[in-house]
């Protein structure tokens, strides 16, 4: 099967957090388009990691009309009081939570499993002195999902 064809009858999203891999250590990049591309959509699984993580790091009432959109997490991380991977993982689990709720009430019976939502697991902390790196096992409502490439958008 063509990626093309593993598009068609899904909806899609505009990939904002690009760089994404299938499975391995990653650093995002939130961009929309760069000099080589003018933007790409994907779907899947990958759609749901982006919705998770849109919604983890977007501030509790930082979005105007949608004061409850988005969890606590970057608030408690901006504070600088996490200070060890216990204090870390009681934050995230609050946040994973939260997170959840709202992506399971924006979610339709009609929606693929792997774009359904089941559970987030921080499975490892490293925290230093100015950053913290989360290791993430995203779990949609598929018992197994393919990793569909995102494609670029011709515009």
């Amino acid at each position: 099967m063509t990626i093309i064809e593993q598009y068609l009858n899904r909806k899609i999203d505009v990939l904002a957090l690009r760089g994404g891999t299938a499975s391995g250590e990653q650093q995002l990049s939130q961009t929309l388009a760069d000099a080589d591309s003018g933007g790409d959509i994907c779907t899947g699984i990958q759609k749901l990691a982006q919705r998770f993580l849109l919604v983890l790091l977007t501030e509790q009432g930082s979005v105007k009309y949608w004061s409850d959109y988005g969890t606590t997490f970057m608030t408690e991380l901006r504070r600088g009081e996490i200070r060890t991977d216990a204090e870390m993982r009681a934050v995230f689990a609050l946040a994973e939570q939260d997170a959840a709720e709202q992506l399971v009430a924006e979610e339709s019976d009609t929606d693929p499993d792997d774009e359904r939502y089941r559970h987030t697991e921080l499975t490892t902390v490293t925290i230093t002195d100015s950053t913290a790196y989360l290791y993430l096992t995203l779990e949609s409502m598929a018992s197994s999902a393919d990793f569909i490439v995102p494609i670029s958008l011709v515009v």
